[in-house]
């Protein structure tokens, strides 16, 4: 049965996941995101990864998922305790009032009959068959994007290679390598045991998976992704199996339309790219994007109504949040053109890096920033064009933003902010001040201050060295 369709997902939680565990989610068994080139996997896309062990997936293929670490996480989450690495979902459940976390929106995916087997299949120690898998081969991407990091995209690796490392960040952070270590087995993945394990697993794993998503990097940039459509193709998909594609949607003119037409020839396709703010600040945070091309992509794949279902994956972030309402209201245009499926809003909040997430702004300037997107969604929920998924996770994330309380050092965050866009704007050849609105500016100008590289004089705000030699040569 799964969600019942007049029935909030506050009610399906109470119905449904309480009575197993307060801290259930059938992700851990039903749901795997497995970044084959590295050897790495999770449940969804909030917990950090794991390795792989080699002689798991060697003895048994299915262990691509169902890894020995996975499996003492599941025990942990059965007893009612809450598995540390599913921190995304705990920040949003501790705010005040009924807060509903993904882990309800990730288990209402599945029947009830489904989620029903999950507690008597662990006490019988058998495994359980994956129904919603995200693969990745490789990291090649022409994107940079700053919430990234080079372990996933080679553009990224490309920034470290020229620049060196980011200097001066105090938090845990990814921009002191430049991936290597993702392409164990080199750009060819030649002799990967996890690819090998994958093709094993395949005549099993095609017949359970309800979905199967291929993300990068960028995978129309992946030869692995091209070799895979080739084999789907000739041996034929599953008709029940939908089958999407995580892409930036910034490709050369002939590989989009390659790609259109092969997506015409899967029976149930889905398309998945990103995007959560507007023109100029979304090319900002997104380096590589040209957000007016982006909208043509989209809109000529649109066009070709070769999809189902079109998700625009939100990361809302410290940066985007004074354009996200702008961004919104185009993708409202989209839905009442192609229908409310086409786009699909799938709102995520940044909590990783830390310093990026929304909270890392003060709380009257995030409250301001997100005033435009309040009032756009009291427009549209005026409408029929939003579902009821997209309601709640927009009205919680608009709620985060406001009443959210960071739960890291947000001294060390907002140094580690603007030392890295301070370095992210000489080496992309970007400007923090010609982007952003002005109270964003003048705060982050006042982190300059405050961490004492620039001061301020009578020309404005300007670097400490040079004020420095202005006094000397005063002197």
């Amino acid at each position: 049965m799964g969600k019942k369709f007049d029935e909030t997902h506050q009610e399906f939680k109470e119905r449904v996941i309480d009575p197993i565990s307060p801290s259930f989610c059938a992700a851990k068994w039903y749901t795997a995101h497995i970044q084959l080139g590295s050897g790495k996997t999770k449940s969804c896309h909030h917990p950090p990864d794991h390795k792989i062990p080699v002689q798991e997936v060697k003895f048994d293929p299915s262990a691509l998922h169902t890894t020995s670490y996975k499996k003492q996480q599941q025990k942990v989450m059965l007893t009612g305790q809450r598995p540390s690495e599913c921190s995304y979902c705990w920040q949003i459940e501790d705010m005040e009032g009924d807060s509903v976390s993904d882990r309800t929106f990730k288990t209402s995916m599945f029947s009830d009959e489904d989620i029903a087997q999950i507690p008597l299949a662990m006490m019988k120690g058998e495994t359980l068959p994956l129904k919603r898998l995200e693969i990745s081969f490789d990291r090649i991407c022409n994107f940079a994007c700053a919430y990234c990091n080079p372990s996933f995209s080679t553009k990224w690796g490309g920034d470290i290679k020229k620049h060196g490392i980011y200097e001066g960040l105090e938090l845990p952070h990814s921009y002191d390598q430049d991936g290597s270590w993702a392409e164990p087995y080199g750009m060819m993945n030649m002799d990967n045991p996890y690819i090998e394990a994958f093709w094993k697993w395949w005549p099993e794993l095609s017949t359970t998976l309800e979905e199967l998503r291929v993300t990068g990097g960028e995978p129309t940039m992946s030869p692995h992704f091209w070799a895979l459509m080739d084999y789907m193709l000739e041996e034929g998909f599953n008709p029940n199996m939908v089958f999407g594609v995580n892409t930036n949607l910034s490709m050369k003119k002939d590989v989009l339309e390659q790609f259109i037409e092969t997506a015409g020839k899967i029976p149930r396709f889905k398309l998945y790219t990103s995007c959560e703010s507007w023109g100029a600040e979304a090319e900002y945070m997104r380096d590589g994007l040209n957000y007016e091309q982006w909208l043509l992509n989209l809109s000529h794949f649109l066009e070709s109504r070769n999809s189902e279902m079109t998700h625009i994956m939100m990361c809302v972030n410290a940066l985007s949040l004074s354009s996200t309402g702008d961004f919104c209201y185009d993708m409202m245009e989209y839905k009442k053109h192609y229908g409310p499926r086409h786009p699909f809003l799938s709102v995520n909040l940044l909590h990783y890096p830390q310093f990026m997430s929304p909270l890392v702004l003060p709380k009257d300037l995030r409250t301001a920033a997100i005033a435009h997107t309040e009032y756009w969604f009291d427009e549209a929920r005026k409408t029929d064009l939003l579902s009821s998924v997209e309601e709640e996770s927009i009205s919680r994330m608009i709620d985060y933003v406001k009443n959210g309380k960071p739960s890291f050092d947000v001294d060390k965050a907002r140094r580690d902010f603007y030392f890295f866009f301070k370095q992210y704007d000489q080496r992309r050849g970007k400007s923090f001040a010609d982007t952003f609105p002005a109270p964003v500016v003048e705060w982050y100008e006042d982190l300059g201050i405050e961490y004492g590289d620039l001061v301020e004089d009578d020309s404005g705000v300007v670097p400490a060295s040079k004020e420095a030699e202005r006094s000397a040569e005063e002197n």
